[in-house]
């Protein structure tokens, strides 16, 4: 997938990226999957990599939040337990660099969250991860797609899935307000 949607440019710039980094830590960078075997601290680790950077500065990291950090250390344990749960860490032997986490629901995956260690942000650690993720889930035969819950700015991941809200009017009033909202929306479409 990611040879087919993204310039191959970008790819060999991404691999070089990563052998400097692994030059740099004197480690070579890979990616360990830590719900596989237990999660023996990842939990903890992700919390605290999240925390350490914008995510933490804008009080938007979970751990900023009271009972935040709790509901992902549950819901992480109950998805591990089950199998249902991805937890990703680029790391350069225990020097964790980036994580992301994904849950698997029947043939899908669904992005969760991801945090990357600042310090290393020239050599883009979660863009690494990211290729990385995609090669476990091009493993995963049981997966058949995959929705990062994104913006639509992840250079790898393109493909994007319009989702559209209907309305369908139950009464004469919500039929006439329909059409308003169906004529107001075309006027907007066509005065940009």
């Amino acid at each position: 997938y990611a040879t087919e949607s993204v310039d191959k440019r970008h790819l060999a710039n991404l691999a070089r990226r990563r052998r400097q980094l692994s030059r740099i830590l004197g480690r070579p960078v890979e990616t360990v999957d830590r719900a596989a075997g237990g999660l023996d601290g990842a939990i903890e680790e992700f919390l605290d990599l999240e925390a350490s950077g914008w995510k933490g500065r804008s009080d938007t990291a979970l751990r900023c939040r009271p009972g935040h950090d709790q509901f992902f250390r549950e819901l992480s344990q109950g998805f591990a337990e089950q199998g249902r749960l991805m937890l990703l860490s680029l790391q350069s032997g225990t020097r964790v660099l980036a994580q992301s986490t994904a849950l698997l629901a029947g043939p899908g995956l669904f992005g969760f969250k991801k945090a990357y260690d600042e310090a290393y942000a020239r050599w883009s650690p979660g863009t690494l991860l990211d290729l990385d993720v995609l090669s476990w889930f091009h493993d995963m035969p049981q997966l058949g797609w995959l929705d990062t819950c994104s913006t639509t700015d992840v250079p790898l991941f393109s493909d994007r899935r319009a989702i559209r809200t209907l309305l369908l009017p139950l009464s004469p009033a919500g039929t006439m307000a329909a059409g308003l909202l169906a004529a107001s929306l075309r006027a907007r479409r066509h005065l940009r």
